[in-house]
């Protein structure tokens, strides 16, 4: 499982991957690793595939550290 939020220390980042593991115990896959990357890897791994990114952080009012990515291959 890899999932979009940033992996830097801080307590919204924690929060999210607390109930990320609480989602995988309920559907059985307690011990699938999880694959945290911060936004910013993200974004420079996304560049270097030929996309342009944009991130905008979407967790205003939620206890969850979470970043949609708009990525569009740059031609």
């Amino acid at each position: 499982m890899v999932l979009g939020f940033g992996a830097t220390p801080g307590i919204l980042a924690s929060v999210t991957k607390l109930s990320a593991r609480f989602e995988a115990a309920l559907r059985g896959k307690l011990a699938q690793p999880l694959h945290c990357r911060s936004a910013a890897r993200w974004i420079a791994d996304l560049s270097r595939r030929g996309f342009a990114v944009d991130a905008t952080p979407m967790s205003q009012g939620t206890p969850f550290c979470n970043v949609l990515f708009v990525a569009r291959k740059v031609v």
